[in-house]
């Protein structure tokens, strides 16, 4: 069948989650016999990433749309008199809208496929055979849950009110998602059971689950000279969930560890650390912030345990997969290990509390042959779950 991918962001390179998560399924669409092209918002001319990416040979035809920072003000400023979400309205572009409408005419696709919800309006007109949105999280809970957090600072409850606001509108486009696409991706079965409370049996049997993939290279790779006494923390820290996992780790456990194992070094990998939030990071003691790095695989793979003590988001967490498929066991907070659909003892553990963190450190710390087969079981569980072709199988 003949698709057309259609993108809020260009994902390339794959540095990020949600990026990863495209191009493994492209990939996986291309294997078996799909044609694929793309069309993608761009905030710049990535002019070499573009060419990088047209080198992997996935897409016959890729075409962008650029976007600058001007139109995006204009867009939001024009969203308040209306009851779409702000992310909705961005995208909202007449010359995307007549580049999908050419590149149709041209190629006459079988499959219009959304990667998350923001550019879906602009296809609602245009005759398609079948709509498909890769919404991966249900945005909706994860902006319910921003607002239930405790917060005093001004800048905290300025953000929860714009969390209320953009909720209050998502909650009704995601619904029109769900009703005008065929099918609705998501990769936790929480993030389904959560829009089958909210829109019933019926509108919800069009959503299908598939989970996060496990990468193949990830899998097989392999690393001796671990690090001891090493923690590791992966994630884009301009992204807010993120920067609050960090900030209460390092609020609550970090002094703790430190205390009990003076070796103890705690690594951060992941762009976008604000300053300003992390007030004099530099002269932390035993912690360690390598920023985005290009060798990822191999700077990951040498660290001890991995850490997602996330506090808030939704969905499944690509940090946890990552990890886990380089044989790194990860201690997780119940909100990032539900949606993985793992057992404790898989190779991941849930502490919630500060002095839970500490605890199952210890574990992996004070135990180098609990730490080896934990290991084992983290890669082994990957292997079981998350391999491509079990989860991509009945993906359109």
């Amino acid at each position: 069948m003949k698709v057309l991918i259609l993108c809020s962001k260009f994902p390339f390179p794959p540095n990020y989650g949600g990026a990863k998560r495209l191009i493994s399924i492209c990939k996986y669409l291309k294997e078996h016999g799909h044609q694929l092209d793309m069309l993608s918002f761009a905030d710049n001319y990535p002019y070499d990433e573009l060419n990088k990416l047209k080198n992997e040979n996935i897409f016959n035809n890729i075409e962008l749309v650029h976007i600058n920072l001007f139109q995006k003000i204009i867009r939001i400023l024009k969203a308040l008199y209306s009851k779409t979400p702000f992310q909705v309205s961005i995208f909202s572009s007449k010359e995307f809208k007549k580049k999908i409408a050419m590149m149709h005419e041209n190629e006459n696709y079988n499959i219009f496929l959304h990667h998350l919800i923001r550019t879906f309006d602009n296809s609602l007109f245009i005759s398609c055979e079948k709509i498909v949105v890769e919404m991966t999280d249900a945005i909706s809970l994860n902006y319910s849950r921003e607002m239930q957090k405790k917060s005093s600072s001004i800048y905290s409850i300025f953000l929860k009110f714009i969390y209320y606001l953009e909720y209050k509108r998502l909650i009704q486009y995601e619904k029109k998602v769900i009703e005008n696409s065929k099918k609705t991706i998501l990769v936790s079965k929480i993030d389904k059971k959560y829009f089958k409370e909210l829109i019933g049996d019926e509108l919800s049997s069009k959503i299908k689950v598939a989970s996060l993939v496990a990468d193949e290279d990830f899998l097989s790779y392999e690393k001796n000279d671990i690090i001891p006494y090493s923690l590791v923390f992966v994630g884009k820290l301009d992204y807010q969930p993120n920067e609050d996992a960090l900030r209460w780790f390092l609020d609550n456990v970090h002094r703790k560890l430190i205390n009990k194992y003076p070796g103890y070094q705690l690594n951060v990998i992941g762009g976008g650390l604000n300053k300003k939030v992390f007030n004099n990071f530099d002269s932390l003691s035993n912690f360690v912030y390598l920023g985005k790095i290009d060798k990822f695989k191999e700077t990951l793979s040498r660290f001890s345990v991995s850490i997602a003590p996330m506090q808030s988001g939704a969905g499944m967490q690509t940090k946890i997969l990552d990890s886990m498929s380089l044989g790194i066991p990860v201690i997780s907070s119940e909100l990032a290990f539900l949606p993985m659909n793992l057992e404790v003892g898989d190779g991941i553990s849930i502490a919630n509390s500060p002095d839970e963190y500490v605890t199952e450190i210890s574990k992996y710390f004070d135990n180098p042959d609990y730490l080896k087969i934990s290991k084992e079981l983290a890669r082994d569980s990957m292997k079981n779950k998350f391999k491509t072709e079990k989860v991509f199988q009945a993906y359109l």
